[in-house]
């Protein structure tokens, strides 16, 4: 599908002018709702982020929260929120026709999805219907881990629309408790309106053959403070971090400035809603980490203490992307590298000597620093670029000779300059190591892996540690061609020695090995390669490998589009989603 039929005029802008384009942008951006997206909204949530516009043409971010089930689904194109899910007091005013755009957000998973649609519906009480006009996942980066719970006895007061104390509006400048909040915040939610479309377009969509342009809302997250305030309480600033290059966001404010705001204090549950207009910074690389910056000029504020019914939800996790902010206090050690090696197309290995005291699990990641300066106009200035790659040695191999390994697929500006310039003697500045996409104790299941492409770097490690406890596994391995197969000798040889291993330990042999490994080649080129199949992983080829995989641990990290058709193929075999481990590998 070509980009103008996906993006609108604004977006394509804003492609532009960071020199990215998307001629796939139709394998991640859909005119419906995936299954398992619709199975996300209204088993999974009890929080709704919406961003819509009102009758003043003000854009307002707001949100939604009951428990889960609140929001459901009839069809791929419908999502309905209950009534009584709205705040009392909320300044998001909809009208049937409006656009609008929902933020589905597990903080506990970083799982996050979009729809973008117009109102279908409302209903006195607040509830409302969604024609959903276009959808997509997004990658978890510089999202930070909570879990987040209701409080039965606030929501209970909220459903019966009874406003709390303290409710401000203003259209003035943000006062000291307002400004408090923001600066101390490491998440919020940016809501932005296109161009307007034809009246036609009014409840039906856009119209056709146009791409939608209406409401958009997503996250914003980073280190505490990544947010500046100005001193008079009427201006923010914000980096702009790498993400998925959409700039579905920022083409929005191409074509129209209007924007909104939402912070949320996720252990008090205050909310304050702002509403002005933004302009995206392009040369600005001055904040940390930034690829540019974003700034807000307020026009009205809402600040609704303990608005929002939930009980306190602390970070239990920063994510590990978020750029180190100058000044702070962020250790970092120097680690040299002592080797390089080449693993397949594109992909390589780098050994690191490990700090003293190194210690990691298998499936997490190891997290860098990078100082780049800002360019050719800037010569003296540098910026602090964080990138994460899994580590992909075992942690007792890496224990028992004191290197640990980080394996590379060639992708940008950072993954070029380690493969083009990182050679043994030089070092890194390596932040630490976190992620919790390991292995799970499984109760006796066997485990079936499921790797895209670069994808495999945790499943080594983690086909490795099941070996170990004699989990029986099944590792099915898709790349687009054999000489893009990492890895591949190495842990096809361990699945025939442990098969051996194991069939002996039980007396004879057996007609189907405890291990296994199948490859894949989605992209051709595997006609005539020994042991190779042709395509993609299908629901046929999950059953030819392991029969019915409802009874396996499933274990699964690749691209965004590999991941959703894969949950989706899973769920129809009767998998549990909670037994389907995820790490996307969209960034």
């Amino acid at each position: 599908m070509a980009p103008e039929a996906v993006f609108h005029a604004g977006q394509l802008e804003a492609q532009r002018r960071v020199g990215v384009s998307h001629t796939d942008a139709g394998n991640y951006i859909r005119p419906f709702m995936p299954d398992q997206h619709r199975a996300f909204y209204s088993s999974l949530l009890n929080l709704l982020y919406i961003g819509g516009v009102d009758d003043q043409d003000r854009v307002w971010a707001s949100v939604a929260v009951g428990q889960p089930g609140f929001i459901t689904s009839k069809n791929v194109s419908h999502l309905a929120i209950a009534p009584h899910a709205r705040l009392p007091s909320d300044p998001l005013q909809l009208a049937a026709g409006s656009p609008l755009g929902a933020l589905g957000l597990d903080l506990a998973t970083r799982r996050r999805n979009k729809v973008n649609g117009t109102v279908a519906s409302l209903d006195g009480d607040g509830g409302l219907e969604v024609h959903c006009e276009q959808t997509v996942g997004n990658c978890p980066k510089y999202i930070q881990t909570r879990q987040v719970q209701l409080d039965p006895a606030r929501l209970a007061k909220l459903q019966r629309g009874e406003t709390g104390a303290g409710v401000l509006d203003s259209s003035g400048p943000l006062g000291k408790e307002q400004l408090d909040l923001i600066r101390k915040a490491d998440t919020f939610f940016l809501a932005t309106c296109g161009a307007k479309q034809p009246a036609a377009a009014a409840a039906g969509g856009p119209p056709s053959g146009q791409p939608h342009a209406g409401c958009d809302i997503n996250h914003r997250g980073g280190p505490p403070g990544f947010v500046e305030c100005s001193e008079d309480g009427t201006t923010l600033r914000w980096p702009d971090y790498v993400g998925n290059n959409f700039f579905m966001s920022f083409g929005n404010l191409q074509s129209n400035p209007a924007a909104g705001l939402l912070f949320v204090d996720f252990l008090t549950g205050d909310v304050l809603q702002l509403t002005g207009s933004a302009e995206v910074l392009y040369d600005d690389h001055s904040m940390p980490g930034a690829q540019r910056a974003v700034r807000f000029k307020l026009a009205s504020w809402h600040y609704a203490p303990a608005a929002l019914p939930i009980l306190p939800a602390p970070v239990i996790q920063h994510s590990p992307y978020n750029p180190r902010l100058l000044g702070g206090s962020a250790a970092l050690t120097d680690v040299q590298c002592v080797a390089v090696t080449q693993e397949a197309q594109g992909i390589k290995s780098f050994h690191f000597a490990s700090p003293p005291g190194f210690q990691y699990a298998v499936g997490q990641f190891a997290s860098f620093d990078f100082e780049v300066g800002v360019g050719p106009h800037r010569p003296e200035a540098t910026r602090i670029l964080n990138r994460t790659w899994t580590l992909s040695k075992h942690p007792a191999a890496a224990a028992k000779d004191g290197t640990f390994t980080i394996s590379v697929k060639r992708a940008g500006v950072v993954s070029s300059f380690l493969h083009d310039s990182l050679q043994p003697g030089m070092s890194l500045q390596l932040r630490g190591v976190g992620g919790d996409f390991t292995v799970q104790d499984t109760g006796g299941r066997p485990a079936l892996l499921l790797a895209g492409g670069i994808g495999i770097t945790p499943l080594r490690a983690m086909f490795h540690e099941l070996v170990r406890r004699g989990v029986p596994t099944t590792l099915l391995y898709s790349v687009r061609s054999p000489a893009e197969a990492a890895f591949l000798p190495e842990l096809t040889s361990l699945a025939q020695q442990a098969s051996a291993d194991a069939a002996a330990a039980a007396g004879g042999g057996s007609a189907t090995p405890a291990y296994r490994v199948i490859a894949t080649a989605s992209g051709g080129g595997s006609k005539g390669v020994d042991g190779w199949r042709s395509g993609r992983i299908t629901g046929a080829l999950v059953q030819e490998a392991v029969g019915s995989p409802a009874g396996c641990e499933v274990y699964m990290c690749g691209p965004v589009a590999f991941m959703d058709a894969l949950e989706g193929v899973l769920q129809e075999l009767g998998v549990d989603p909670a037994r389907i481990h995820t790490e996307s590998f969209a960034f």
